[in-house]
């Protein structure tokens, strides 16, 4: 027999004292697979392009990548399905069309009073590239209200990837913005949840509900997976929750902005639920041997 210790972290548990083991759920690593990509992202495309406009400013690796985080790791999921697309001057959009459309007016789709969001560069080249058919490499920002002060604190992404289902910030410190309150990745997107498939556990007893019982789903989401980026932002974090719980705020209105737009436009639409949890970052992290973190290459 080993050491109680190994034996409890070569099971993806946390040792504790007197030879306890903590082990994860047994059906953890399956159960959060759809979060795998998001998670391991990295924004290596743009990698250059930000190390060129802001160094010396901004120091490698020029993002903040979420192992160099602090505490726990959030996985959510907010999801809108789309009974049936609006139209844009009587013409119906396409999934495509309509994913477009919320981003280059994303900031209509949030709460003004909790997060507007704008170009870094508002008059120059994020603005532009934001708005073009390939917005990779446009630096954006939220403005984030933090109630009982008089100045915004501003937190900047990069749009890092960009697909006809799907575009991925990726967050960043800015000289202008310094570092921004938690490490990782956010992935906005349109899919289908196939007719007769079944949501993984963790979604259903969240609560999310996407009716595939008349033929296949589409709906409209946003997946993350970040962590506190600093001491700081993780005690704020455990003692208040402010972090994450300003991030559920921002997303919530997300949903409840996207349906409403959606029925203006003709279509139908609802809200599916979320995803918001917490997680344990060291057994995620200790779960090699294709688990959900792969830790790539910086």
């Amino acid at each position: 027999m080993g050491d109680p210790s190994v034996v409890c972290t070569q099971l993806g548990g946390t040792a504790g004292q007197n030879g306890s083991c903590v082990l994860s759920p047994p059906d953890e690593t399956p159960d959060l697979q759809d979060w795998k990509y998001v998670l391991n992202f990295r924004p290596l495309a743009v990698k250059d392009g930000i190390k060129q406009r802001f160094s010396p400013n901004v120091k490698e690796p020029y993002y903040h990548p979420i192992e160099d985080g602090y505490g726990a790791l959030n996985l959510d999921f907010y999801a809108v399905q789309i009974v049936d697309l609006p139209s844009v001057a009587g013409t119906k959009h396409t999934a495509e069309s309509m994913l477009n459309a919320v981003r280059r007016t994303f900031n209509n789709f949030l709460d003004q009073s909790i997060s507007p969001f704008e170009a870094y560069d508002l008059s120059g080249v994020d603005a532009a590239t934001w708005d073009s058919a390939t917005p990779v490499g446009a630096v954006m920002h939220f403005l984030v209200k933090t109630p009982g002060t008089v100045k915004d604190d501003k937190a900047s992404v990069v749009a890092a990837e960009y697909a006809p289902d799907h575009w991925i910030f990726s967050t960043l410190p800015t000289p202008n913005d310094d570092a921004h309150p938690v490490s990782g990745n956010r992935q906005f997107g349109v899919a289908i949840l196939r007719a007769g498939d079944a949501l993984p556990d963790v979604y259903q007893k969240a609560g999310v509900t996407i009716d595939n019982t008349k033929g296949d789903a589409l709906y409209f989401y946003t997946r993350g997976a970040d962590r506190c980026t600093s001491a700081v932002d993780h005690f704020a974090s455990v003692m208040g929750n402010v972090v994450f719980t300003g991030g559920h705020a921002c997303w919530l209105a997300l949903q409840q902005k996207l349906t409403a737009w959606i029925i203006q436009g003709g279509g139908q639409a609802v809200v599916a639920g979320n995803v918001s949890e917490r997680w344990d970052w060291n057994i995620i992290k200790g779960r090699r041997g294709g688990t959900l973190w792969t830790g790539p290459s910086q």
